[in-house]
């Protein structure tokens, strides 16, 4: 069976995380709510074949859950995880978390975030079969002005991360924190 890499918020910014993850021979699952901007996405990206929508809202938890189980019990537990969904939406990704770890299976989960998180504590988790990451997506500066990330760089940044296998890694700069895009 193929690699399984899980990619939530992929349509969107994360294409290219998709695209580099079936080029490295991975079955992607990437979840949405918009089948309109999956099929947007795969139009965009090489090796489509390599790809599944997960069409399910994690503001919906029991959609959530439910969708996962199935992408699973299709195509294995996932090898990878690049996870980016908003902090509140807490209650999913806490299950996501304790649904991996009960497995035997082993998976690199990288927690994305935004430029926020930098001002808070993290401690990850490293078990038998989970090893939990984040990156923190911040801005960049052009010409002495603070902008966010392009899709393209925050790409970019989360495929580094996996590289490295860092347990937290920042993409783009946190620092003069004032001078943060609003």
């Amino acid at each position: 069976m193929k690699k399984h890499a899980l990619v939530i918020g992929g349509t969107g910014m994360l294409k290219r995380v998709i695209e580099s993850l079936c080029k490295e021979g991975f079955h992607v699952s990437a979840m949405g709510r918009s089948h309109d901007h999956f099929a947007k996405m795969m139009e965009e990206i090489s090796a489509p074949a390599e790809v599944s929508f997960i069409q399910a809202d994690y503001y919906n938890p029991v959609q959530f859950q439910e969708a996962l189980i199935k992408a699973v019990r299709d195509r294995g537990m996932f090898d990878l995880a690049a996870v980016w969904m908003r902090s509140d939406a807490s209650d999913s990704f806490q299950w996501l978390l304790q649904y991996i770890a009960k497995d035997d299976k082993f998976t690199e989960l990288y927690e994305i975030k935004g430029s926020h998180a930098s001002r808070e504590p993290f401690k990850g988790l490293d078990t038998s079969s989970l090893k939990w990451m984040r990156i923190i997506l911040v801005f960049r500066f052009e010409r002495e002005k603070a902008r966010w990330l392009t899709h393209e760089e925050i790409s970019e940044g989360v495929l580094k991360a996996i590289s490295l296998k860092a347990s937290l890694f920042t993409a783009g700069v946190t620092e003069p924190w004032e001078k943060r895009p609003s």
